[in-house]
């Protein structure tokens, strides 16, 4: 696997793990607060895939690092891929309070 695998899988997850976030939302919004809990726990999976991605694009900047000439271009990879994954953070974070809503509509 190398950088670009990680940032394609990064930049992946956080799209479905926010199109999830909206498929949420809508169910809420349709009173479907089953469908809508399902989707926040599907986006909590993705975030958990992103964490271990961004685990494996740390690991490779280490393993190649010696070879970047520019330490400031690995700076800027390691911002960059960790940015991507705090989208799948604030995924989660929108989802546990779709999930809670959901439980406190459906009570």
């Amino acid at each position: 696997m190398e950088l670009r695998d990680v940032v394609e899988s990064l930049s992946k997850l956080a799209a479905e793990g926010m199109d999830l976030v909206l498929d949420g939302l809508e169910a809420l919004i349709e009173g479907d607060e089953e469908r809508a809990a399902a989707h926040a726990s599907r986006v909590e999976e993705i975030e958990e895939r992103a964490d271990d991605a961004l685990v494996n694009g740390r690991r490779l900047l280490i393993k190649y690092g010696e070879r970047m000439r520019n330490a400031a271009l690995i700076v800027l990879i390691r911002d960059f891929i960790e940015s991507i994954e705090k989208i799948t953070d604030y995924a989660e974070d929108a989802a546990d309070y779709i999930r809670t809503l959901a439980l406190r509509l459906a009570a």
